[in-house]
């Protein structure tokens, strides 16, 4: 091998150091578990993380004088520029070619050419901020306790704001087109308001009766004997009597008291509905409050890092699509939580109904299957992470128990008459 002759500059001391081929690896002190060669790790918003060691070596590199030459503006291979209507693309060498390979820009010029000219980033918002939009637009959005959601001053956040807006004014009109349908057929509310306080039954919603289009026939004596006896009968008024009806028609008065008997019944019947409505609306909000009640419970539970004694990590990966992307606690509450997707019906679907419903038969089946024998059983799902690591504590004793015996030989000599304990030797 040839040496290398170090000169440290003293004008005393020269060290020869043998060529020798470098170490594949070195001490990882940023406490990293990754390795050079470990593909990049992508988060939830697409955004990739460099991996550790290939960024310990980069840095190995420019302390080296391999730093991008600053001319090219610090361009990486492969980034996109849009100039007068035009795509061009950043060359592994550093130029800028159009979409023919020509250089349109050499790597050399590319710094200056930049300087001249005004720049701006993909994801950042030209001219008005998000505020201003907002602002302009006049909707603000809400989160579940009432307060103003904050959005990001680029392009994601003002996407972000445009999606919530138009669920916003989706819900508004689906609200609106249901009210608009209650008031051609207030029927049909008073039947919904009617199973919502009777919980989801419509027994007895045909005998409310609904007088409102009754009108008194001045010269029909029968009609308005019936709704006086009506009222008597719905109010308990036991002094409506034959006798009673008989001075009516013998005074003159009938007409009149069928007439206020009418109205008292309608008023009546207006005064059920509206307490069928009230009623309903009380459910109503009372099963949202029991809703914003679980769900801040299981944001509590998620918050605490713990769920049935079971610690929840504050990031992690897995592959998505291909991609190693990032999640925190917070990714899994959204996932429970929020309805972003939509299924084959057209319905809104949290993450977590979607991937349910990709569940075979058989998953399902089994999935219910074990929350029934955890229930059957007194058990938890921390009893089965318990009986996991058991259950592998065991194969590492018969392996260990395997170890032992192979390590350990017994020889047995058989005695030519009677058996004598010293010709059992241990080894």
């Amino acid at each position: 091998m040839g040496e290398l002759n170090l000169d440290f500059g003293d004008g005393v001391q020269t060290t020869s150091v043998s060529e020798a081929t470098p170490s594949t690896s070195a001490p990882d002190i940023t406490g990293s578990t990754a390795k050079p060669g470990d593909a990049d790790i992508t988060n939830k918003d697409n955004n990739t993380v460099s991996d550790p060691a290939s960024q310990q070596v980069d840095n190995n590199d420019n302390k080296n004088g391999n730093d991008t030459d600053s001319s090219t503006g610090g361009l990486e291979a492969g980034t996109i520029i849009e100039f007068e209507g035009k795509s061009y693309t950043v060359a592994e060498n550093g130029d800028i070619v159009d979409d023919k390979g020509e250089v349109f820009k050499a790597a050399a010029d590319v710094q200056a050419w930049l300087d001249e000219n005004e720049q701006t980033d993909d994801n950042t918002l030209d001219g008005a901020t998000v505020e201003d939009i907002i602002s302009s637009v006049g909707v603000d959005v809400l989160d579940e306790n009432g307060n103003k959601i904050e959005f990001t001053n680029d392009k994601e956040g003002l996407k972000a704001y445009i999606h919530a807006v138009a669920d916003l004014k989706s819900e508004e009109t689906r609200q609106a087109t249901l009210n608009k349908f209650y008031q051609d057929n207030p029927v049909v509310k008073q039947f919904v308001d009617y199973i919502t306080v009777n919980g989801g039954s419509p027994v007895g919603f045909g005998d409310i009766p609904d007088r409102s289009g009754i009108t008194v026939d001045k010269d029909n004596e029968i009609q308005q004997e019936q709704i006086i006896r009506a009222a008597a009968a719905e109010f308990g008024n036991k002094g409506v009597t034959d006798a009673y009806i008989k001075y009516l028609k013998d005074s003159g008065a009938l007409y009149d008291e069928a007439v206020n008997q009418l109205n008292a019944l309608q008023e009546h019947d207006e005064d059920v509905r509206d307490n069928i409505e009230r009623n309903a609306e009380v459910a109503r909000q009372a099963e949202a409050d029991a809703v914003n009640e679980y769900w801040n419970k299981v944001n509590d539970v998620i918050n605490s890092r713990e769920i049935a004694g079971y610690k929840i990590p504050e990031s992690f990966t897995k592959e998505v699509n291909g991609q190693k992307l990032t999640f925190t606690p917070d990714d899994f509450f959204d996932y429970l939580y929020k309805a972003k997707e939509v299924d084959a019906n057209g319905n809104k679907v949290t993450g977590y109904q979607r991937d349910l419903n990709k569940l075979s038969d058989e998953e399902y089946l089994n999935k219910e299957l074990l929350d029934a024998w955890l229930m059957f059983t007194g058990g938890t799902y921390k009893d089965l992470v318990d009986m996991a690591i058991k259950e592998r504590e065991v194969h590492k004793l018969i392996v260990k128990s395997k170890q032992q015996r192979n390590s350990r030989v017994i020889r047995v000599n058989k005695p030519s008459d009677k058996g004598n304990v010293s010709d059992i030797m241990f080894e």
